[in-house]
């Protein structure tokens, strides 16, 4: 069986007009990918910089994956 873990961070975005940011995320796997542990999808906090062009999220990233096989075909049911 062969494993996918993601680790990183969403740490910000910049050229937006409006002052308070947050990010919408999510991360979609095909039918032969089994969510082990970690969440999909989510929201950062929402960050008002003043003075600054950058909004900063440092938003954590720690998804684990597996798969039996990277090829085939999936079944819907």
């Amino acid at each position: 069986m062969a494993e996918l873990h993601i680790i990183g961070q969403i740490t910000g975005a910049s050229g937006f007009p409006q002052q308070n940011l947050f990010c919408k995320w999510g991360i979609h796997a095909g039918c032969a990918w089994k969510l082990l542990s970690g969440s999909v999808e989510g929201r950062t906090q929402v960050d008002s910089p003043e003075n600054e062009p950058i909004a900063h999220w440092s938003h954590p990233l720690d998804i684990h994956y597996a798969t039996k096989g990277l090829q085939g075909i999936c079944s819907t049911v």
